[in-house]
């Protein structure tokens, strides 16, 4: 295992982590703490110890910072839901499973019987009715075959050997009456096409896998490396199964994402990233760079025509420097970032091309927008509950769209045949360069008064 070098006892306050310094005390801060219950749904959870605490953070390359009962293990439950979506994606492909399984907020509770009208979906994954139902994509040529692919597939994330717990395993089967409800619900609208009751233990089975606090921060930092465990160097899931796990699938259960906000992509888009980051003492500080360039559809439903691709290209550099010695916390960040978007050539059978102010005709293909962002921010925080912060931002940019008016058609992008002789209402503009800007000053003052909860103003 890969962790930071123990310093000598004359160079401790030197070298010693703000990472591990700031675990250390928010974990001080809280141990305190006794509100609450431990679960009790399944009555073997009602055993667990409410004393139990730790915090973990693991890196995608590997390193670890811990303190607590970080090694206590206990059984993980609703955490497996996402590792075993992905891997339901990996067996089965992505569309397959969007047809059987939603990617839509409920706002109800996680053993809602809760199924999309029509079609009978679940709404998401995260729910017990989604997770059932990806538990019966995972591939295998018997049960028990696709109880060692989860468990090996669990066990490659944690980079150890994990396993069930029987004991809470053999509660869950016993008091799962709801769960049993919802997957012959599922069956019934062929959501489960098989017999429900494999899918089902597989998912008591899933939940019922004991690990570490140690083990979860592991887990995430592999999803977080493109699905390749930091420490073994082993590859738990398929870098294209990761990357929409992360950037989509888990994105609805806090923000929503609609069909009419969906984007579709063609062919190859790269991406990428570079940064360096150095650590001394107290201090850190991240310099980085990153840029994209892509294709996608002006209507994500409708893929068939090429000719109505838009192009973007994006490049962004960044700084963050840290100061970090509880209770203080300083954080300056710098932004420069450069946007340009092309709009479609599919104006092939207008009736006349577009023209600028002076009537000159313009080729289609010169729509588009370009925009400039810099910004800078400067953040303090004390005792992690009192803070504020001051900002600037520049937004500047020049835009080459033609601009519709009364005369132009959407649907069929034809315009009057005379562009000159048109009336002005009916004209079509096309290079409306220039360089609009938006400057200015943001300040921002909050309190945090219990965890989870900031008033503020801005």
């Amino acid at each position: 295992m890969r962790v930071e070098r123990a310093p000598s006892a004359a160079n401790t306050r030197r070298f010693r982590s703000p990472i591990q310094a700031h675990l250390e005390a928010i974990h001080a801060r809280y141990a305190g703490l006794h509100e609450g219950q431990v679960a009790a749904y399944i009555p073997e959870l009602a055993k667990a110890n409410p004393d139990w605490f730790a915090i973990c953070l693991a890196t995608n390359d590997g390193y670890l910072y811990e303190i607590g009962d970080s090694r206590q293990p206990f059984t993980i439950q609703s955490i497996s839901k996402p590792f075993v979506y992905g891997l339901a994606i990996e067996d089965r492909g992505r569309n397959t499973v969007l047809k059987r399984i939603g990617v839509e907020p409920t706002g109800d509770a996680f053993n809602a019987i809760s199924l999309e009208s029509g079609s009978g979906r679940p709404l998401n994954p995260m729910i017990n009715a989604g997770a059932i139902a990806a538990s019966s994509l995972v591939a295998g040529h018997s049960p028990d075959d696709a109880r060692a692919r989860l468990l090996a597939v669990l066990s490659t994330y944690a980079g150890r050997p994990l396993a069930v717990d029987e004991a809470v395993y053999e509660s869950e089967r016993s008091t799962g009456h709801r769960n049993r409800a919802i997957g012959h619900m599922l069956r019934n609208f062929d959501i489960i096409t098989e017999d429900p009751d494999s899918a089902l233990d597989l998912y008591f089975r899933q939940c019922s896998v004991a690990v570490t606090c140690r083990d979860l921060a592991f887990m995430a930092a592999t999803l977080a490396n493109g699905g390749v465990q930091p420490l073994s160097g082993e590859r738990a899931i398929l870098a294209t199964a990761s990357l929409f796990l992360g950037g989509k699938a888990l994105s609805f259960m806090h923000a929503g994402l609609h069909a009419d906000e969906l984007t579709k992509l063609r062919g190859f888009n790269p991406y990428w990233r570079l940064a360096w980051n150095h650590e001394w003492g107290a201090h850190s500080l991240m310099v980085g760079t990153s840029g994209m360039t892509a294709r996608l559809y002006d209507d994500p439903l409708d893929t068939s025509e090429p000719a109505t691709l838009h192009h973007t290209r994006d490049l962004l550099l960044d700084a963050q420097y840290q100061y970090l010695l509880d209770p203080h916390s300083v954080t300056a960040q710098f932004v420069i970032e450069h946007s340009r978007h092309t709009y479609p050539a599919a104006a092939a059978g207008q009736s006349s091309a577009f023209v600028d102010a002076a009537g000159n005709a313009l080729p289609a293909s010169n729509a588009s927008d370009t925009t400039r962002l810099v910004r800078a921010k400067l953040t303090y925080v004390y005792q992690a509950k009192v803070g504020g912060s001051v900002g600037a931002f520049a937004l500047s940019g020049s835009t080459n769209i033609a601009a519709q008016s009364s005369g132009f058609s959407p649907d069929t992008l034809t315009i009057t045949t005379d562009p000159a002789a048109a009336a002005p209402s009916s004209r079509v503009f096309g290079n409306l360069t220039g360089n609009p800007a938006t400057r200015g000053v943001t300040l921002e003052g909050f309190w945090t008064p219990v965890q989870y909860a900031r008033v503020g103003i801005q």
